[in-house]
């Protein structure tokens, strides 16, 4: 009896311990902690604009139960927004107030820093700029950009004074061409600072990439020459041949193995003897001869 007396006494003893713990559990426990905010500037006054960064992240302190604290660390920072109403053109130095940081039920601002941010406004202007099309990479082996149109071709911009008076014309964000062997059209967006807003829908526009083969020169030595035309034994001075051709990179690749049979005198009809015949060089349309050294080849028929 004794023994069970003493068990019942120790699991109560257990138990008030585990209450006792549970009762400390930190989750509801009020702390503190410090996390970043995030100032976003208000709709400038009429016909002004915004010339500082339209959003600023800064540290505050804030204090709440330790488990919400966590929630809230994990998640994307809190935000504010101080009103710039009344303001003139010019530099101002704006208050962060506590009251316009949006927290959750049971959290306190402690203390923020800094307590004020400076904002420059400026006049608002309107500029009408053409747009160009920024290309990162290159296209695939024999070809090159022929082209590369953006719809559409120019927008009209507004934002402060200082940053639209100088700009003659805006970028886009890349288009990548890396290792492409056709023409395409991609969306892309206008790369513009934070503070001028583009007057089209969501800043998109449409970018026409035009691919073309890629025209090279290339010199092709120790062509051999052939002969057609005749059955007769036949021998041949020079031997070769040099041609410079130009044409697109990927054609005059697949040409340098087909160079021999394309190169020959053509001597059909003629009795045995030594002449002088310029060779026939057979280039596909696309292929543009540009010289062929030497010009004149001797050719002695009858040889045995």
């Amino acid at each position: 009896m004794a023994r069970l007396c003493r068990a019942l006494s120790a699991l109560a003893a257990g138990a008030v311990v585990m209450m006792l713990a549970l009762a400390a559990w930190p989750g509801d426990v009020p702390r503190e902690m410090d996390m970043p905010l995030t100032v976003t500037w208000g709709r400038p006054p009429r016909g002004l604009a915004l010339a500082s960064s339209p959003a600023v992240r800064i540290r505050m302190r804030v204090r709440g139960p330790w488990r919400l604290l966590l929630d809230m660390s994990a998640s994307p920072p809190p935000g504010c927004e101080p009103s710039l109403a009344g303001l003139s053109a010019g530099v101002h130095t704006v208050n962060i107030e506590k009251r316009c940081i949006r927290l959750p039920a049971g959290v306190a601002v402690v203390d923020i820093v800094p307590r004020s941010l400076v904002v420059r406004l400026e006049e608002k202007v309107y500029k009408r700029v053409p747009v160009v099309i920024t290309l990162e990479g290159r296209p695939a082996p024999g070809f090159t950009v022929g082209d590369a149109r953006p719809e559409p071709a120019a927008v009209e911009l507004q934002g402060p004074r200082s940053f639209l008076d100088p700009m003659t014309r805006v970028f886009t964000r890349p288009v990548k061409v890396t290792d492409a062997g056709a023409s395409f059209v991609r969306e892309t967006r206008l790369d513009l600072p934070a503070v001028i807003t583009p007057l089209v829908p969501d800043g998109h526009v449409v970018a026409h990439i035009t691919l073309s083969p890629r025209i090279v020169t290339r010199i092709f030595e120790g062509v051999p020459v052939g002969v057609r035309g005749t059955r007769m034994g036949w021998s041949v001075s020079p031997k070769t041949v040099t041609l410079q051709i130009r044409a697109a990179e990927n054609l005059l690749e697949t040409l340098r193995a087909d160079l021999p049979s394309r190169v020959y005198l053509d001597l059909a009809g003629l009795r045995a003897g030594v002449y002088v015949r310029r060779a026939v060089i057979d280039l596909p349309p696309e292929a543009e001869l540009l010289s062929a050294t030497p010009g004149l080849f001797t050719v002695t028929l009858g040889v045995r």
